[in-house]
Formats: structure tokens, sequence, C-alpha cells
């Protein structure tokens, strides 16, 4: 009897495991693949309209995605802090679309009403909530800027809270729209001496998936994307190689292509796969570790420059 329930137990975890195994090879098919071809991704015009507004969208992956949102034909509300920025990247995206801009500080609290009085007349249909900020260091908590932390809860925390109120009222009324929230793979587990960033995300992430479950039967969509190096000013450019670190105009481009197919990816295939791996082989503790003694040789490096400077 205990022979034949062992056995029983063993075939139930190997079905479990090319079960899995089939459904993260499909995932990858249905998120990074088939969505290449038009056929095989959402049309975002007739799903959601014919406006998207992106926040921190003068730089990184913000500037990438609306930049692929324009390819689709998508009107653009850019918002950033920077006027100058805003126009050159306004000129730089073109005029195969409507772009209108909207100069404001995300390390401010207040000012959501003025954007909300901008964007009265437009039919929102997309937000990107893309703003964001990380430490300028690897560092010990006690030891950060109590101001950049402020900044830090403003900008990845309040940003995001406010501009879905700013849009959600009317893409409720008209029963569509889609809320896409830029985040960051760091949420998913610890990220020591990046503490305050990694908390940051971890709050999106689970804010994202909370809405998505309020709000499907109304017809909102609601996608967080949790990439992991992506090659933009954050990550000090990190040179892309394809899987590890990414483009940032080839991550933007998978990124919008499976919009509107999962409330959650990576954002590019690579991320998809190792960062999936990593949690589902490795256990909590050794993940941190390992990140521990990561971040520690980056804060090292950085004492090191500023002594030398």
């Amino acid at each position: 009897m205990i022979e034949f329930l062992i056995k029983y137990i063993g075939w139930l975890l190997v079905g479990k495991c090319v079960f899995d195994f089939i459904g993260f090879i499909w995932r990858l098919l249905r998120l990074y693949v088939l969505p290449k071809y038009a056929a095989f991704r959402v049309n975002l015009k007739k799903m959601f309209g014919t406006w998207a507004v992106v926040t921190g969208a003068t730089n990184g992956i913000g500037k990438a995605i609306a930049k692929q949102l324009a390819k689709r034909g998508i009107n653009l509300v850019l918002l950033s802090r920077s006027e100058e920025k805003l126009k050159a990247t306004a000129q730089e995206i073109g005029n195969g679309v409507d772009i209108r801009t909207i100069v404001y500080d995300f390390t401010t609290s207040d000012g959501y009403d003025v954007i909300r009085q901008q964007l009265k007349d437009v039919d929102v249909g997309i937000l990107v909530n893309n703003v964001g900020v990380s430490y300028k260091h690897a560092e010990f908590y006690g030891d950060w800027d109590p101001q950049a932390c402020d900044n830090m809860i403003k900008v990845n925390i309040h940003s995001v809270l406010k501009m879905t109120r700013v849009v959600l009222d009317g893409m409720v009324s008209r029963k569509r729209g889609l809320l896409v929230h830029i985040s960051s793979a760091s949420g998913y587990a610890p990220f020591p001496l990046y503490s305050v960033y990694s908390g940051t995300k971890s709050f999106v992430n689970n804010f994202a998936e909370s809405l998505h479950h309020e709000y499907a039967h109304k017809g909102i969509q609601i996608q967080f994307i949790t990439p992991s190096f992506v090659s933009t000013n954050m990550t000090r450019n990190m040179k892309p190689n394809g899987f590890s670190v990414a483009d940032v105009d080839h991550m933007a481009q998978q990124t919008v292509n499976a919009f509107g197919l999962s409330s959650c990816l990576y954002g590019h295939w690579g991320h998809e796969l190792i960062v999936t791996s990593l949690f589902k082989l490795l256990p909590r503790s050794y993940c941190c570790k390992k990140t521990l003694e990561f971040t520690k040789k980056v804060r090292e490096a950085y004492m090191r420059r500023m002594a030398n400077k």
C-alpha cells in the first residue's frame, strides 16, 4: 500500500511538472512570439480607444512604449517634468498621431486635479503608469537620504494611485480601458540595499493585481509589467545582450505587443525565462543571499569611485 502511494504521488509530481512546463512554453509563445503577427495581438484602437496617457514619457521605457503606441496609430498625452524634453520627444515621435504634453513634477503630491482638468476632453483608453525613480547607488536604508526616500514614494506609489483615479471613472463609464503599470522584477522578492525601491514595486504589483479582480467585470483590463534589467538611464545604460539585459526598444515592442493579453508579464521573453526559473526552482532565502552579495559589490564599486574623485 505504501509503495503504491509513493508511486502515485511521484506520478502526480511528474505530471504537475510536465503540465507546468507545457503551460510555461505556451505562455512564452502566446505573449512573446505569436503577438509579433498582427492576427495574434489585440487591436488596441478597437479594444480600448484612440488615446493613451504615458507618464515619465521622455526617457527609457516610457518613451519607448510611447513610440510603439504611436506606430499603432494611438494618439498620445505625454507627461514629464521637463517641457524641453517633452517637446523633443513629441517631435521625435513624429506627426503620424496627435500628441499633447503636460508638464508635471511627480515628486509633488498636489496638482493631479490640474492633470484631470487637462484630460477632461480626452477619451483615454490606455494609461501607462511608467514614471519611476530608483537609487543613485546601492545603500543601507538607515544611511539613505530621507528626502530621496519620500520622493521615491511620491513618484513610484502616489503617481500610480493618483493617475489611476484621474482616468478610471471615464473608463468605467465607457466600459473599456487598459491600465498598465510598469513595475519591476524586484517587486517579487526582497532586494537588499534597494529596499525602498523593491517595496514600492511590490506595492505596484499587488495594487495592480487587486484592481484586475475589482474591475475586470466592468470592462477594464489591468496589467503590471515586471522587467528585470533594461538598458536605460536608470540602469546606467547597461549593455544589452538580448537575454538578461534587454534593449529598451525591443522590450517596449514585446510589451506593447502583449497589451491586453495577460494581467502580468515581464515584458521580455528572456526575463520571463530567467526570473520565473529562479523563483520556481531556487529557495527564497538563497535568492536573497545572492542578491545581497551582488548589491554589496555594486555599493563597494560606487564607494571606490567616489573615493578616487
